[in-house]
């Protein structure tokens, strides 16, 4: 699939309304009654190292989609890094996977935000993960258990620093 074909069905899947700050983040995960291993992911960041969640295991890992155009995906960026900031210690990771973009446009974008995002940043230019993990619309976001399961989702922007995910978070971390 084209980056362009792309596009155009992620901007048709976002969940977005016309200002990122002017988002409401929800503060719920939707819990996966049927939990299975959570599929492959191996991508590049915007640097060149590569990341596999398979070697994450013993990890609870925070797997987000998202685009540089995408409000809600932006609203919740901030929140995402101070989820991380406290919880990396203790083992959980971050993967943000963005969609159909580049390199170049996501360090730009990076470097014009108003909050330093530190855990990685991965690529999905052709769009391949996010059919895999057949992410619905934008921002959407999976929990991986310890085990490799997925345990939570989230479709559309959330506050992941909230003491509700956060209480999650460390209850799969604590297991």
């Amino acid at each position: 699939m084209r980056s362009a074909t792309i596009a155009t069905l992620l901007v048709s899947l976002c969940l977005f309304g016309d200002d990122a700050r002017a988002q409401t983040l929800r503060e719920g995960l939707t819990p996966v009654y049927r939990q299975s291993s959570a599929p492959e992911l191996a991508l590049t960041d915007i640097d060149g190292n590569r990341y596999d969640l398979a070697s994450m295991r013993d990890n609870v890992v925070v797997v987000n989609f998202w685009a540089t155009w995408c409000p809600p995906c932006l609203a919740e960026m901030p929140s995402i890094q101070n989820m991380w900031e406290k919880l990396h210690g203790d083992g959980l990771e971050v993967l943000a996977v963005n969609v159909g973009e580049d390199s170049e446009a996501i360090t730009q974008f990076l470097a014009e935000f108003e909050t330093s995002i530190e855990f990685p940043v991965l690529l999905d230019e052709k769009g391949e993960a996010f059919q895999q993990w057949r992410v619905l619309g934008l921002p959407q976001t999976f929990v991986i258990d310890k085990k490799g399961r997925m345990i939570y989702e989230a479709s559309g922007g959330r506050d992941m620093d909230s003491d509700h995910i956060r209480d999650r978070l460390v209850g799969l971390l604590k297991e």
